[in-house]
């Protein structure tokens, strides 16, 4: 009797990836889009020899064997990676004897799948919160956690990028060994916070955001990071290796997103994280972005926690103390922003016409986002989109303070009231004493709050009204980053870099009620288009819970 192998009409390629497949020939146009050569759609015949001996003997059961069989004498990569994969393999067996070179290996095979494929892009990373990856090359240190760590980290990108016949079954099994070696490690004084066993942690944690969908490891390795950076006292961070400082900034960068979306507050405050970082970097963006929303956490737990039990008798002097606090911070944002701007010799972004389609679009004369944004470089969009996703969270919370005291209190100030009552107009010097370049506190500047300006005795806050709108915007502007953000040129940091600001603009439709918009963020991975990383499966981070909806909600319009 003759069985046919399988019962999908898909190509291989499609199959293997687990993705629909439009049955275009000779060659699929998904394939196509993603720069992979379509294997076609011939498929093997198999013959089941059934006997008296073995009458049992079924077409599932041989195609088993043939599997079998084959997964022991084929190699694990049949494509491009495979050479390098290969060399990785042999080198991790003699890890104990040439450690360095096996990480060097591992990572320059991590690099041409995980960074992007622009010119200048690697002098830039080395910069930023990302230059981890650098870093984790030249630890010399012996670590059996950290070899395999990369390794996993290696499997789950080829997995996610199509790039091999890796599995996700490979991933997560190399991941959870990587995991026993790591708790091994953390029980050893010698080993628990040496820069070896960190660079562990933002490796693991960075696995599980393309192997796991929920956020539970990724937090688990979040919580634990603050313990172990204060084994280590700010005298031996200064005298630790070169790169500690690339691999400390990670690490906040981990603590902060973990703050942020769990709206608690650091376990390490901006002073502790100063000490152990021990090197700063002035001139980056990035770190002085991380150190201005140090403190935004704390404000958001404060802010729920009022909201859980809104007193009437400190409803009023608590929260606009809060919305205070909040508009200090959007003000240095907007300053940052501002700076980030200025230092550009090219527009930071353009609003071109989308060329992706989501699935929650009706049709395509009636896109939610007709337009997307096109970014002046990977770095540029990091930059901008984390920004943004921060300022979205402080003017939400401003909105759900603002809305606690209008449905419980008989007479609400106005906005502009709020902020009288304590001048703070003086908040706008504090963006100069935060460390920003000197242009910040030379020159004034129109921001996109029109209200306010860079002179104290000018500086008024708009209606709430405005600050709805504000988030709205932000929000829209978020969402139409993702199109470029997901481009596979830019590889797959780019698309990781879109895990928070997803989370915030989700968060702020849900808050506001906007059905269409929050329906186009759950269809992300679903668009499909020109260069697009469709398919593309990510940890989210959990929403969080339901929150009162604003008196007089922001409606939905077509695009910007």
């Amino acid at each position: 009797m003759v069985g046919v192998a399988g019962k999908s009409q898909a190509c291989h390629d499609c199959r293997r990836r687990r993705v629909k497949c439009d049955l275009r020939r000779p060659a699929c146009l998904r394939c196509t889009k993603a720069n992979i050569k379509c294997g076609g759609y011939e498929k093997n015949l198999v013959f089941v020899n059934r006997t008296p001996e073995n009458v049992s003997l079924t077409a599932v059961s041989v195609l088993s064997d043939l599997k079998f069989q084959n997964s022991r004498s084929e190699p694990l990569v049949t494509h491009s990676a495979e050479p390098e994969l290969e060399t990785v393999i042999q080198d991790l067996v003699e890890s104990s004897k040439n450690g360095i070179n096996f990480r060097r290996r591992a990572v320059d095979l991590i690099k041409r799948l995980y960074l992007p494929r622009e010119p200048n892009t690697e002098y830039h990373l080395k910069h930023t919160a990302y230059s981890w990856i650098y870093g984790a090359a030249d630890l010399s240190g012996p670590s059996q956690a950290l070899d395999v760590a990369l390794l996993a980290f290696a499997m789950s990108l080829l997995y996610v990028t199509g790039s091999g016949n890796a599995t996700l079954g490979q991933g997560l099994q190399l991941y959870n060994t990587a995991i026993t070696h790591l708790c091994t490690d953390l029980e050893n004084p010698d080993t628990k916070a040496c820069d070896e066993t960190l660079a562990t942690i933002i490796v693991l944690s960075t696995c599980e955001i393309f192997l796991c969908p929920q956020d539970t490891g990724w937090r688990a390795h979040a919580g634990g990071i603050s313990e172990l950076l204060r084994l280590r006292n700010s005298k031996a961070a200064m005298t630790s290796s070169s790169m500690w400082h690339h691999l400390v900034s990670r690490l906040r960068t981990i603590c902060v997103l973990d703050g942020l979306t769990n709206r608690r507050a650091t376990f390490l405050s901006v002073i502790e994280w100063n000490q152990i970082a021990s090197v700063k970097f002035s001139n980056d963006f990035f770190e002085v972005l991380m150190e201005m929303i140090a403190d935004v956490p704390v404000l958001l737990e404060e802010a729920d926690l009022l909201s859980s039990t809104p007193r009437k008798d400190v409803l009023l002097q608590w929260g606009s103390n809060l919305i205070r606090s909040f508009a200090t911070a959007l003000v240095r944002l907007y300053f940052w922003n501002e700076d980030l701007r200025v230092s550009s010799e090219t527009p930071l972004y353009t609003a071109v016409p989308s060329t992706v389609c989501n699935p929650a679009d009706t049709s395509p004369s009636d896109k939610v986002f007709p337009f997307s944004l096109e970014f002046a470089g990977l770095n540029k969009v990091i930059l901008l989109t984390f920004g943004w996703s921060v300022m979205l969270q402080c003017l939400d919370a401003i909105d759900q303070l603002y809305t606690l005291m209008q449905n419980n209190l008989e007479k609400v100030p106005s906005m502009h009231d709020i902020m009288d009552d304590e001048d703070c107009t003086s908040v706008t010097w504090s963006a100069h004493q935060q460390g920003l370049s000197e242009s910040i506190a030379m020159h004034q500047y129109q921001l996109p709050v029109q209200a306010l300006r860079s002179s104290p005795s000018d500086a008024k806050w708009p209606s709430i009204e405005f600050v709805r709108s504000e988030a709205n915007r932000l929000a829209r502007f978020i969402c139409q980053s993702m199109e470029y953000s997901h481009k596979t040129e830019l590889g797959m940091l780019a698309c990781q870099c879109t895990t928070y600001p997803t989370w915030a603009a989700r968060q702020h439709f849900r808050q506001h009620g906007l059905e269409r918009e929050l329906a186009w963020t759950g269809e992300i991975q679903n668009m499909t288009g020109p260069s697009f990383r469709t398919g593309l499966r990510m940890m989210k981070f959990a929403d969080r819970p339901g929150v009162q909806k604003p008196v007089s909600r922001v409606p939905s319009s077509s695009g910007e």
